[in-house]
């Protein structure tokens, strides 16, 4: 069974670091916050529908409004919301 770290990318020690965070609801939220800054380098569809799922394990709030993926009142494009994080994502992210 795949971790949830290799879902997203990481591999390596990065990879135990990675799954403590996602098991973890506190670290998950300050993980977010580094994520919330990736302006340059949104995260994947697939990377996005992963975090979505761990959020909501995590009883998080996620938003994914039709001008939130179309980039529309956001400096940077294209996110997700989760809680109050401005998640930047590849363009053409539909959750499922």
């Amino acid at each position: 069974m795949k971790r949830e770290s290799d879902k997203v990318g990481i591999n390596g020690s990065a990879n135990q670091q990675l799954d403590r965070i996602f098991q973890e609801r506190k670290l998950f939220r300050r993980w977010l916050v580094t994520q919330s800054r990736r302006v340059n380098h949104p995260l994947s569809h697939e990377e996005a529908k992963q975090i979505i799922q761990i959020a909501k394990q995590h009883g998080l709030t996620v938003r994914a409004l039709p001008e939130d993926l179309r980039g529309d009142h956001w400096q940077y494009g294209p996110h997700i919301h989760v809680d109050n994080f401005h998640i930047p994502v590849a363009p053409g992210f539909q959750p499922s």
